[in-house]
């Protein structure tokens, strides 16, 4: 089970053919919450890094508004996560996490997705 909510992103091609990825960033209290964590840099620097535990579907097929073949892909964080995106005004939080939900996919299955993605007005639906 899990809450509603989240926001839904249009990632680049997938690299067989240039098709339409959809993210959609769903949240539930199932999902472990984010963490800091202190780490060394390439100096050998401490620093500080947010660890953003993600839950990644398996991709499935989708139509756009256009009726076009797309791949939809469910992403799923915890509540606190789309919580502090809405509350950057940077948009810095918001684009963090949209980039790694992205690595995320290109991971678990082995697809190219272009960084040059878009957040749609009506992103965050309950």
């Amino acid at each position: 089970g899990g809450g509603g909510g989240g926001a839904a992103g249009e990632g680049g091609g997938d690299g067989k053919g240039g098709q339409k990825v959809f993210v959609n960033i769903a949240t539930s209290a199932h999902v472990k919450g984010m963490s800091k964590k202190k780490q060394l840099d390439k100096d050998g620097k401490e620093q500080e890094g947010v660890s953003i535990p993600l839950s990644v579907g398996a991709p499935r097929r989708g139509v756009d508004k256009r009726g076009g073949a797309c791949v939809v892909v469910d992403v799923v964080v915890n509540p606190e996560v789309v919580e502090d995106c809405r509350s950057d005004k940077t948009g810095a939080f918001r684009h963090f996490v949209c980039e790694l939900a992205l690595n995320y996919i290109e991971q678990k299955y082995g697809m190219g997705v272009s960084r040059q993605y878009k957040l749609p007005k009506m992103a965050y639906k309950y």
